[in-house]
């Protein structure tokens, strides 16, 4: 399959690079309510019939993104390494915005501080916690305020927001704005990066000067709750499917998917499309489809990547209940729309 042009790029700024792969999402579609129909209006062995064509269907589309995941791990896309002088290379910001995050926190800053390329800023952006993450911070980094900024007297990177709860893509415009950075990070307050994190997401936005958008791999990890071996090797093979997925997607220009629990922006562009949308349930989802509608309104397709050197664990859940909340919610694997629910985001 060829690079798409803008010509691929349908009117309403989805990117659809192909002819074939329009039939194949389109004909999913059709399918689908088709067999719903069926179910009840034909007689039972013509609707059955039809139930088989459409698990056949699927399985020949699940065969499909297999053979496109596998050209995309094989090829190497990546641009020739830039030779960039320091003070070329692009300057990175992490922004974590956390509400209630205590227990998780002081892992996630110190996975931050042990890069072997640090970022120049890590914004911490308390939204109206009512534990005491803020008083923790303040204290652990010995931050000091003016107003609600303040910033670490012990890691100068560190800046500190308090601000009252709005919401995480609230949160992070405001982190937003303070930034002149090149690439702007986003991770949750349990994500922790592995060392070598930070330089990769670098290097990715170095290497390729049109790079918009990327992420990071994440892998799972439960560590509460009986069923918590369980649940992690099932949601590890979840996790695994949604990458390989969206390196194919990424191969055919389409992904449309950076999780926000590691996601990278260039800042020019995320700022250019006015930053989170605060009115969205799933902010990270929302943003893309915005990036690639600028994109297209300028005639060229986005450039998104899955930076497979970029690497970082996750909280996941570990019980029935908080698993399908999380499914709902839009878990960090998820590769498809979800149905938001409320989070401790929204009490």
């Amino acid at each position: 399959m060829h690079p798409p042009t803008a010509d691929h790029l349908p009117p309403d700024g989805l990117p659809v690079p192909t002819v074939t792969f329009g039939v194949l999402l389109y004909g999913a579609g059709v399918l689908l309510v088709a067999t719903l129909v069926a179910a009840f209006v034909l007689p039972v062995p013509w609707a059955w019939l039809l139930g088989f064509v459409y698990i056949l269907y699927d399985t020949w589309l699940l065969a499909t993104m297999v053979r496109s995941s596998r050209r995309a791990v094989n090829e190497d896309t990546t641009p020739p390494a830039a030779s960039l002088d320091e003070d070329e290379r692009a300057s990175v910001a992490v922004l974590i915005a956390f509400r209630n995050e205590r227990l998780v926190l002081p892992k996630t800053i110190d996975a931050l501080l042990r890069q072997d390329e640090r970022a120049e800023a890590i914004v911490l952006v308390d939204d109206g916690s009512t534990d005491d993450s803020l008083l923790w911070v303040s204290s652990a980094y010995d931050v000091e305020f003016e107003g609600d900024l303040g910033r670490s007297l012990t890691e100068p990177s560190i800046l500190v927001l308090r601000k009252p709860h709005t919401g995480k893509a609230s949160s992070l415009n405001q982190a937003l704005a303070l930034m002149v950075a090149d690439v702007v990070v986003t991770i949750d307050a349990d994500t922790i990066l592995e060392p070598v994190a930070l330089s990769a997401v670098r290097r990715a936005f170095d290497r390729d000067p049109d790079l918009t958008a990327a992420c990071g791999v994440l892998a799972p990890v439960c560590s509460v709750g009986t069923s918590a071996r369980l649940f992690q090797l099932f949601q590890t093979f979840e996790y695994l499917r949604a990458f390989l997925w969206r390196l194919a997607w990424m191969r055919d220009r389409t992904l449309v998917l950076v999780s926000g629990a590691f996601a990278a922006y260039r800042r020019s562009a995320l700022v250019s499309v006015g930053g989170f949308d605060a009115t969205s349930r799933v902010e990270d989802y929302e943003v893309m489809f915005r990036l690639h509608r600028a994109s297209h309104d300028m005639g060229k397709p986005l450039t998104v990547a899955v930076i497979g050197d970029a690497r970082a664990v996750t909280d996941a859940p570990a019980g029935v209940r908080a698993f399908f909340d999380s499914e709902r919610a839009g878990s960090p694997a998820l590769s498809r729309p979800c149905i938001a629910t409320p989070t401790s985001w929204d009490r």
